[in-house]
């Protein structure tokens, strides 16, 4: 078994053909494990552009390194998300997934980006881990639902100036739940009996209901 798969390996038509190319052999491999560089060899740029969401399966780890990852203009769909999306939360859970950035990650949104998904779009987990990314020139930054067990942390929406709303949304059947250090953007959430708050400069433990603990959100 090797220790991961390198998506410059498994060159397809675009670079969301590509990287799901390397998910799939790192799940024939059993490694579950896949590393994005910094350098496309497709494109032979720094840059690697997402037509359509990478979808990941459950137990697996997608390691960005020092990486751009970018949506073209006039695309829609979310850069990354999670195979069960889309599935009856009664009937299926992916989990234990981990999104972890090295160096400067970011994750770009493209121009005429209203109507456009969030850049990271996760539902019916149980097991979440994402760190250390930039999320710029996006509306929709972070969307969670029906996510158990996550741990979000050092993601900062400071490319994000002309569209302040941008940042992380915790909407209903999401608990046991911890978000710290996030920089230029708002946590909403809507587990709140009361609606949806937006926190912004909490320096402290925020506790909301379904324990989820949210600190150090700073504009």
């Amino acid at each position: 078994m090797r220790e991961y798969i390198n998506a410059n390996e498994t060159l397809r038509e675009n670079d969301s053909e590509t990287i799901q190319h390397a998910i799939r052999l790192a799940l024939e491999d059993g490694c579950r494990k896949v590393i994005i560089p910094r350098y496309s060899v497709r494109t032979k740029s720094m840059k690697w552009t997402l037509p359509k969401a990478v979808a990941l399966p459950e137990r697996f780890t997608l390691v960005l390194d020092n990486c751009v990852l970018e949506r073209p203009a006039g695309a829609k769909d979310s850069l990354l998300t999670n195979e069960a999306s889309n599935a009856d939360p009664a009937m299926q859970s992916a989990g234990d997934l981990v999104i972890y950035g090295e160096g400067n990650v970011s994750l770009c949104g493209g121009e005429n980006d209203a109507e456009a998904a969030p850049l990271l779009f996760f539902q019916n987990v149980s097991g979440l881990r994402i760190e250390n990314l930039f999320l710029e020139r996006c509306r929709q930054g972070m969307t969670l639902s029906d996510v158990q067990n996550a741990f979000i942390r050092n993601i900062d929406f400071c490319g994000n100036l002309e569209t302040p709303e941008a940042g992380i949304d915790v909407r209903p059947g999401c608990g046991s739940m911890l978000i710290e250090n996030v920089t230029g953007g708002a946590v909403r959430t809507e587990t709140d009996p009361e609606g949806m708050q937006a926190l912004r400069n909490a320096d402290g433990w925020v506790t909301l209901p379904n324990d989820v603990r949210i600190r150090n959100i700073l504009n």
